[in-house]
């Protein structure tokens, strides 16, 4: 593919788990200890657990049990706080919340892309049948499966420049694809909006207890019309010129500062992944390789697993099958409050100081890596 459709393949990842029966391209979650102010209205509620109280659970203890092994009851989850609207000034776009929408048995969760080179920007609403306390504890194959049973209630793609529906298909990789319907919905700061549907609708993986609730939420979204409210696009604030700095550990608990790993390079570049991300781990050996040339040149590379702490075996497995040696730390509020990450991996450069450099590249683009940190190295004065 070309560069741009590399850079463009986070946002198909919306499109493409929506037409393979499921939806989104990540669970938004928020990292062990974070205190980041949420832009996805993601507040998880307090868990509530069944008081098994040993002395209550002798005394109404019938006499015939005898030593059967007691059952472990399932604890109950209380749901997320409902918001009042789905809101993402990044892509222009506003919804209201399902009415059917119940936080204490399901999850609504919303993505947002901006592709500053491509003028496109992309919404997406996906339906989870758990709720996101229950969802935020389970482990990297549980979300696997649970990806598998949700719905994309909602994507919308926007481009700018005048252009339209072909065009954006053509960016997307997907001219002459009539499995995929766009319907224009409107204009707002020089965008033109559509919606992205699969031909013949989306069907529901079997969840008898959901089920019901799904496509209620489903229909409800899909009789939508002016309730989707578009605006001029805002993008991402740039980060350039932050100051980084942080303590954090790494995937093995052993404490580690930004001072320390930035300190060693001109440049370092941070490369910002997901345990569940098949491209993330795709390309590590890749980046193993790089990490011998760059080094030569004045340039480290940091892997900042973004996975929540129920990850961190995982996030070890996949070091060790991969084999690489650069440093992989846990991300930290800091990390979260400095960079917009909305697909994985996203990658970030940085100089000695801690200084986040004007350069990201958003996928994994080994020649993007290359080509951006020659660049910044002959800018710095690290290179010829």
């Amino acid at each position: 593919l070309k560069k741009t459709f590399r850079i463009f393949a986070a946002l198909l990842l919306v499109l493409l788990l929506l037409l393979s029966a499921g939806c989104g391209n990540i669970f938004p979650k928020e990292p062990s200890g974070s205190t980041e102010e949420e832009k996805h209205s993601e507040k998880s509620g307090k868990e509530d657990r069944p008081d098994n109280s040993t002395a209550e659970a002798e005394s109404e203890k019938p006499e015939e049990t005898g030593n059967l092994p007691e059952t472990e009851e399932e604890p109950s989850y209380s749901g997320a706080e409902k918001p009042e609207r789905y809101v993402s000034e990044v892509a222009g776009v506003e919804t209201p919340v399902p009415l059917s929408y119940d936080p204490s048995r399901c999850t609504i969760y919303m993505n947002d892309q901006y592709v500053e080179q491509l003028g496109v920007v992309a919404f997406a609403l996906d339906l989870y049948p758990e709720p996101e306390q229950k969802i935020n504890v389970m482990n990297s194959s549980e979300q696997e499966d649970l990806r598998g049973r949700g719905i994309n209630l909602l994507t919308v793609w926007g481009i700018n420049a005048g252009r339209g529906e072909a065009e954006l298909r053509e960016a997307g990789n997907l001219s002459g694809n009539e499995d995929v319907i766009f319907t224009e919905i409107g204009e707002a700061g020089g965008y033109r909006f559509f919606t992205l549907a699969p031909a013949g609708g989306q069907e529901i993986s079997p969840d008898e207890e959901k089920k019901e609730l799904m496509e209620q939420i489903r229909d409800e979204v899909l009789a939508w019309g002016q309730e989707i409210v578009l605006q001029e696009p805002e993008g991402y604030g740039s980060p350039a010129g932050t100051a980084l700095s942080f303590e954090t550990l790494d995937l093995d608990g052993n404490p580690v500062s930004s001072k320390e790993l930035f300190s060693e390079n001109e440049i370092t570049m941070l490369n910002i992944w997901t345990s569940w991300c098949v491209y993330c781990v795709r390309e590590f050996p890749e980046l193993e390789i790089m990490n011998g040339e760059f080094r030569e040149k004045g340039c480290g590379i940091v892997a900042v697993l973004y996975d929540s702490d129920t990850a961190l075996e995982d996030g070890r497995d996949i070091v060790k099958e991969t084999g690489i040696t650069f440093p992989v730390i846990q991300v930290c509020d800091e990390i979260v409050n400095a960079f917009s990450v909305q697909a994985f991996p996203t990658t970030f450069f940085v100089d000695r100081e801690g200084n986040v450099l004007d350069a990201q590249v958003i996928g994994a683009d080994p020649d993007g890596y290359r080509e951006t940190v020659e660049r910044l190295l002959y800018a710095s004065g690290g290179t010829e």
